[in-house]
């Protein structure tokens, strides 16, 4: 898991302050932002993905490499091998304050103006859903079919729910990666 280490005065450790955390966030989260158009775009080029559960929870993994890359090279290269769990913190909530406004401004481009049509696939797959857990009562499925179509699935939603959403998912992965690659003193 991690390490802590007894720090002694042949250690070499960089002072924290004077070690920016800022410029290696902005390029792990550009690497983010482009797993999440990528990961956007696919549905509309391969047939299947749409509904597909394990295609919706295949983007986390991209994310989880791009902590472990981004905390090593942290590591390795700025931080004469320790990383303690301040600056995994400060880099998870960096990367995700950098990615979030490019993804949901992605996003809502994604759906209003390149793939509108997407939308409707969406919630014909949640009709579907919807009328295989509720076969008795068609009523109901149109209630909970209106309302999702009012206010869950819009563009301007959708867009809302990537702000809301993205930061906190990023502070999830990146601690928990941090959580394996952390190095503190003692």
């Amino acid at each position: 898991m991690s390490e802590i280490i007894d720090y002694n005065e042949q250690d070499t450790l960089p002072v924290l302050e004077s070690i920016s955390a800022w410029p290696i966030a902005q390029k792990y989260a550009i690497y983010s932002v482009c797993i999440s158009i990528f990961h956007g775009i696919l549905p509309l080029v391969i047939d299947g993905l749409l509904g597909n559960r394990l295609f919706q929870f295949s983007g986390m993994i991209p994310i989880i490499a791009i902590f472990y890359f981004c905390f090593k090279e942290h590591k390795t290269n700025d931080l004469n091998g320790f990383l303690p769990f301040g600056r995994i913190l400060r880099l998870s909530l960096y990367i995700g304050l950098i990615s979030t406004p490019i993804i949901a401004l992605w996003i809502f481009v994604l759906y209003k103006f390149i793939a509108p049509g997407l939308l409707d696939a969406i919630i014909e797959a949640t009709r579907k859903a919807v009328e295989e857990k509720i076969p008795d009562n068609p009523d109901q499925v149109e209630g909970i079919m209106s309302f999702y179509t009012k206010w869950i699935f819009t563009p301007s939603s959708m867009t809302f729910f990537a702000l809301f959403s993205t930061v906190p998912t990023h502070l999830f992965f990146g601690c928990l990666v941090g959580l394996f690659q952390r190095k503190e003193l003692k």
